[in-house]
């Protein structure tokens, strides 16, 4: 979480086969007068590659939990 904790909160969720590198613009924007709440899903950040499993995680259908 990140900017002011009294404005709205403003959750920040990238799209599949991506990261929050598409929000770098958008955030500094939202600080200003909202609390902006950003995650990454499994898989998508180097650190968190022990995570995913190719099973579940290597289509979007999978992903959603209809592959499983």
């Amino acid at each position: 979480m990140t900017g002011r904790t009294a404005g709205p909160v403003v959750t920040l969720a990238h799209g599949y086969g991506c990261d929050q590198n598409p929000w770098r613009l958008v955030t500094p924007l939202l600080e200003r007068d909202a609390t902006a709440v950003l995650f990454d899903h499994v898989g998508s950040w180097h650190p968190d590659l022990p995570s995913w499993h190719e099973r579940r995680h290597s289509a979007i259908a999978a992903f959603a939990g209809a592959g499983l």
